[in-house]
């Protein structure tokens, strides 16, 4: 039997690619059992994510096609590239959870001493930090009337708001709980008292892991890689001409509502 050597000097790039892909499963993995464990990513899915980078693995060594085994190396020497940038949305992420924490505690002061006008400038100022400044503006506006020679500085930070206002950021929030339109001024939905303000930025403006939405996309991507050519090479034609497309259907539409479709909260 021969030797490691003579097998590595025969083939050298296979030997060079096979490195790098586990290498590259290993650093994915470590990093998706870690978002497991934050809660960024659901165990199942995290589960299928491991175990389709190990069918990823036999794949390219015994590919149904010439060409799926370089693209199958490619796929997850880049994917670990990516793991920087996710980990700096999910930084960001963190602090707008953190500041939306804050804007709900201020609501909470806000409903026990309605007239609290620093609580009321503080969730204003959230709401105009994320560009909802018509609801901004109804939040405050018992502060324009404040007397004279008081909060002046607050008065033209509201005014600068009115100037500002405009289409784009002057829609109101609705309740996404019960449907009503919301109202500019309302703290909690005027029909169902819920605290639809930090319901409705918390799935907007925090919305999914950036996590989960990448570990989905790369499990439709690889799942249609290996998808595709298997039922265009095992099935007849007739056969291959309906799965694929409706293959390419379901993917479409789970990238459509993991990536696109509004988030509800309830």
């Amino acid at each position: 039997m021969p030797g490691l050597g003579p097998v590595i000097a025969a083939n050298p790039m296979t030997f060079i690619s096979g490195c790098l892909m586990f290498v590259a499963l290993a650093v994915w993995g470590v990093a998706i059992v870690h978002w497991m464990i934050g809660g960024e990513v659901e165990a199942w899915l995290g589960v299928l994510a491991l175990a389709i980078g190990v069918v990823l693995c036999y794949v390219a060594q015994a590919p149904p096609e010439p060409w799926v085994s370089p693209a199958v190396v490619a796929c997850l020497v880049i994917t670990p590239m990516l793991i920087p940038f996710i980990r700096r949305s999910l930084d960001e992420r963190e602090l707008k959870q953190m500041e939306l924490d804050r804007m709900e505690k201020f609501i909470s002061a806000i409903l026990r001493q309605p007239d609290s006008t620093i609580s009321r400038m503080e969730v204003a100022r959230t709401l105009v930090q994320f560009g909802y400044l018509a609801n901004a503006i109804g939040i405050a506006e018992i502060i324009k009337s404040a007397p004279l020679r008081q909060m002046e500085a607050e008065k033209r930070e509201i005014k600068r708001w009115e100037f500002m206002l405009n289409d784009q950021n002057s829609r109101v929030i609705p309740c996404l709980k019960c449907g009503s339109p919301g109202h500019a001024s309302a703290l909690v939905c005027p029909h169902c008292q819920a605290n639809y303000l930090v319901l409705y930025l918390r799935g907007r403006i925090v919305g999914p892991a950036l996590a989960k939405k990448l570990l989905v996309g790369w499990l439709l991507g690889v799942g249609l890689l290996l998808a595709i050519p298997l039922a265009a090479t095992s099935l007849p034609p007739a056969g291959s001409l309906l799965i694929i497309p409706m293959m390419l259907a379901l993917g479409g539409y789970t990238a459509y509502r993991t990536f696109f479709a509004p988030a509800l909260n309830t």
